[in-house]
């Protein structure tokens, strides 16, 4: 299933209805642009404070990348206040009545739930929609080499899908296309078939 860039007022219908508890790997996503499986991976060990901020130390499973990734305090106080978070080996998010952690799998299973009890139609959301998210706020905030830099992507054309998830998403097949989306239209066909290449 491929994601779909989600608005602010759906994330927090979707926020409300998980609840803050089940929404934190959610919101450690949409704070930092981590992909949900990095997320439910993580130690407490790597929740940290670096020259009096706070931060998460984390190595991407999908290109080996390490990096730092700022979070608000009020964040990094909530999880240094979940069960275990004085065992720096304990995952952040244990699986219950199992040993590991959270699978993307149930993440993403808590979300189509409550899309689906909020009558909204699941189809392409999922967790890595708020990696898209934090790319779209982050476009707008700081530009395009701040979102390259932050999801550590060595191709700026895949890049520019999530930086502009949010203008992808009001495409309108009916519509005239107007010059200024021409670049963004080839960007994501050149994305796409990059993807269909490491298949």
């Amino acid at each position: 299933m491929r994601s779909k860039y989600i608005d602010h007022t759906t994330v927090e219908k979707l926020r409300s209805e998980i609840g803050a508890f089940r929404w934190l790997p959610m919101r450690i996503s949409e704070e930092t642009g981590l992909r949900i499986g990095d997320v439910l991976a993580l130690e407490f060990g790597q929740i940290r404070r670096r020259a009096g901020r706070p931060e998460i130390r984390a190595t991407a499973a999908k290109t080996g990348k390490t990096g730092n990734f700022p979070i608000s305090e009020a964040l990094f106080q909530r999880l240094r206040k979940l069960p275990g978070s004085k065992n720096k080996h304990a995952f952040v998010f244990p699986s219950y009545g199992k040993s590991g952690h959270l699978t993307r799998q149930a993440a993403w299973a808590r979300m189509k739930r409550a899309a689906e009890d909020l009558g909204i139609s699941p189809d392409g959301i999922s967790p890595h929609s708020l990696r898209k998210c934090f790319a779209v706020a982050l476009m707008h905030e700081r530009g395009i080499e701040a979102v390259q830099a932050a999801l550590q992507h060595q191709n700026d054309a895949v890049t520019r899908v999530y930086a502009y998830a949010d203008t992808i998403m009001r495409f309108d097949s009916d519509a005239p296309v107007r010059w200024r989306d021409v670049e963004l239209i080839v960007d994501y066909i050149i994305s796409r078939i990059h993807e269909k290449e490491k298949k």
